[in-house]
């Protein structure tokens, strides 16, 4: 997880690091506007994709400022910007990992067997 600081998808930074093998869980890839304004991407989930199977495709974004900020704010009125100031102007992106990753340790292992491998 970071804090990149990178606009978007198709940023040269993003491609830079992607290019030595990190990837992003393929459900993260329709979040867009991850800033309060929901223009930019800014942040990233970036792995390598040594267990394939431990993403379940249960991402999100959690949107603390939507409906406004009164409740965790009720005595003062602060404007978008102020309010970055005492809390974040990113929001948080999440994922749900499975971490119970046996079965693929065990296929790989058993693949990469010359015992076990598929016969030409």
């Amino acid at each position: 997880m970071g804090d990149f600081d990178i606009p978007a998808a198709d940023d040269d930074l993003l491609k830079a690091i992607t290019s030595k093998g990190l990837r992003m869980p393929d459900a993260l890839r329709g979040e867009q506007g991850l800033n309060l304004e929901k223009d930019k991407r800014y942040d990233q989930i970036l792995h390598y994709p040594k267990f394939t199977k431990c993403f379940t495709n249960q991402t999100g974004v959690l949107d603390f400022y939507e409906g406004g900020i009164d409740k965790l704010y009720p005595n003062e009125k602060l404007s978008k910007l102020e309010f970055t100031y005492e809390l974040s102007d990113h929001l948080p992106l999440w994922i749900q990992v499975d971490t119970d990753t046996d079965a693929e340790k065990i296929d790989q292992i058993l693949c990469a067997s010359p015992r076990f491998a598929p016969a030409d």
